[in-house]
């Protein structure tokens, strides 16, 4: 009996069946600081009251926030200039821009916005214009919409101050003083990556130098409205 051919598929095309068929577990990469970002958040959500919670810029690829949120008992809101589809009955897409938006005052009991305000304004999304004040903008209405008792979850890069036009705002601390403007900070953690690309946990300072060393930093901030 003739023997057949041995045919060597490409490495990438064996994962992908190893994966398909759940003979391999997924890889978690974990120099994307998104990780960090949305474990923030859900943390932060697993054990507040369950309430209106709107995500802004939800269409971020891969995230998991409205997915977790709504298994968690949440009915949740996420407004992007595109459509984030999800089929579940406890959340509601909303296409519109978060600058100006037709939600009632003190509507959500919370906001999160994770890695979104630094590109308000800056047209890398099809914005038909510029506005320098795009984020600053976004957080007023933020503050309007939510309750008195209501939570602002928000990350950004940190580090510098600096508009990298048209692509996105990064903060240094006078940055963020000027940004949450109109909010009191009831909590502000900073990641940065480590030599080795890992993200780590750091004090402000280190955050700051990690970036002028150009590796990425991130504040993480749980936010309230003064109203």
């Amino acid at each position: 009996m003739a023997r057949l051919p041995r045919v060597r598929l490409p490495a990438k095309v064996v994962r992908l069946a190893m994966r398909i068929f759940d003979i391999e577990p997924p890889d978690i990469d974990q120099l994307n600081g998104r990780n960090i970002e949305y474990s923030f958040v859900i943390c932060k959500l697993a054990s507040a009251p369950k309430g209106k919670v709107l995500d802004v810029g939800c269409c971020s690829a891969n995230n998991i926030v409205p997915v977790a949120l709504t298994g968690l008992g949440f009915e949740v809101w996420g407004l992007d200039i595109r459509q984030f589809r999800l089929d579940h009955p406890d959340y509601h897409s909303v296409i519109g821009d978060i600058r100006h938006t037709d939600f009632p005052n003190g509507f959500f009991d919370c906001v999160t916005a994770i890695s979104t305000i630094e590109h308000i304004g800056l047209t890398r999304y099809g914005e038909a214009s510029e506005d320098l004040d795009g984020d600053k903008n976004a957080l007023r209405e933020i503050a309007r919409i939510l309750k008195p008792t209501g939570r602002f979850l928000l990350t950004v890069p940190f580090g510098i101050q600096v508009v990298v036009k048209p692509l996105h705002r990064i903060y240094d601390n006078q940055g963020l003083t000027e940004l949450w403007q109109g909010y009191r900070v009831l909590e502000g953690l900073y990641y940065a990556r480590d030599g080795a690309g890992y993200w780590r946990k750091v004090s402000p300072e280190l955050a700051e130098e990690t970036r002028r060393q150009g590796r990425e930093s991130l504040a993480l901030l749980e936010l309230s409205p003064i109203k």
